[in-house]
């Protein structure tokens, strides 16, 4: 299935990891497509290239 990110915001504030954040933002400005395997989110460039594989997670309760 096709997919496209278009006109993305975020704060651009400074942090440790703002090295991450830049390549996150430019590796899902060339995400074309993308297809779902068990739990696993597969995203690909126009070529098919693989640019990002997200793994599905339990989110666990904060004990008070």
């Amino acid at each position: 299935a096709s997919l496209k990110f278009e006109n993305m915001g975020s704060t651009r504030m400074m942090c440790p990891q703002m090295e991450f954040e830049n390549a996150y933002l430019q590796t899902i400005s060339n995400v074309a497509s993308y297809t779902i395997s068990k739990n696993q989110l597969i995203l690909k460039d126009n070529a098919g290239n693989i640019v990002a594989l997200l793994n599905k997670i339990e989110p666990v309760a904060l004990e008070n």
